[in-house]
């Protein structure tokens, strides 16, 4: 990446990826509003968002559509439900969250988004909210069964899954209800993640960070291949087969970009006669 950050928005493949806003500095803040695309060969700086903070939560197909939304701005400081939505070339301010958070996550595109826990209130503590988004307006729909803050969460508005962060278990989202599913082997806060309900791997993470990844198979959790850097606070986007995990704390802060391929396996006849 052209700016190391941590605690940043992030969406899209592992071809066409975007980096939003964040914290330049470990420890302390620093935010940015820089925005940056990668192509799956290397990162542009773009026109950047127009609200300074760090900790939000992300959705979008694609670097070309995007919304992020909540976290923490740096005066006054409290946690917040501004949102702002990506065109491929401009970032525009669009309505609030209803709850106002930071330390939130996303799942979905920029037209059929979820916003996902998070920390917030007065006084402030992780909640389990969850709001649905159609590309104009935020709805509260069915809460998580756990509240967290500082999780990963990854899929579509119909087939997510919200994943450990300040608590160890996982959940699963229907479009409808969330269920609680098998907890991770090694849960951390600030986690990657890419895939969907179904099929998903999550990686990094920390205090301690690690460099740990596991593979979800829509029942358990096995642990892979890990990160070549271990990191929390990171970006992600991508598929199950094709994920991308960019940027964290490692510390200081990271720019480094790292890609994940889903080994394939196919099976052959041979004739022995």
């Amino acid at each position: 990446m052209n700016t190391a950050r941590r605690k940043f928005g992030s969406a899209g493949t592992q071809t066409s990826a975007i980096a939003a806003v964040g914290n330049q500095q470990h420890p302390g803040g620093n935010p940015t509003t820089n925005t940056e695309l990668y192509d799956g060969t290397s990162w542009t700086e773009v026109n950047n968002a127009n609200r300074t903070r760090s900790s939000v939560g992300a959705a979008g197909a694609d670097s070309t559509a995007a919304v992020i939304f909540g976290g923490y701005a740096p005066s006054p400081g409290a946690a917040e439900g501004y949102t702002e939505l990506w065109n491929g070339t401009n970032w525009t301010e669009v309505n609030d969250l209803n709850t106002g958070r930071g330390d939130l996550d996303g799942a979905g595109t920029s037209t059929a988004g979820l916003a996902v826990g998070g920390y917030g209130g007065s006084p402030a503590a992780a909640v389990a909210n969850v709001e649905s988004w159609n590309g104009t307006n935020w709805t509260e729909v069915n809460d998580l069964n756990t509240a967290r803050n500082s999780a990963t969460s990854t899929g579509t508005s119909t087939a997510a899954i919200a994943i450990g962060g300040s608590v160890s278990d996982c959940e699963t989202w229907n479009g409808t209800n969330w269920t609680e599913v098998a907890d991770v082997n090694t849960n951390k806060s600030d986690m990657g993640s890419s895939g969907d309900s179904s099929q998903a791997i999550k990686f990094g993470g920390g205090n301690p960070r690690v460099a740990n990844t596991e593979d979800w198979n829509g029942v358990s959790w096995v642990e892979v291949a890990d990160l070549n850097t271990a990191r929390a606070q990171l970006g992600s986007s991508g598929s199950y087969a094709a994920g991308l995990a960019f940027g964290g704390e490692v510390p200081p802060v990271s720019a480094a970009t790292e890609e994940w391929i889903k080994p394939s396996f196919t099976t052959k006849t041979i004739d022995t006669d």
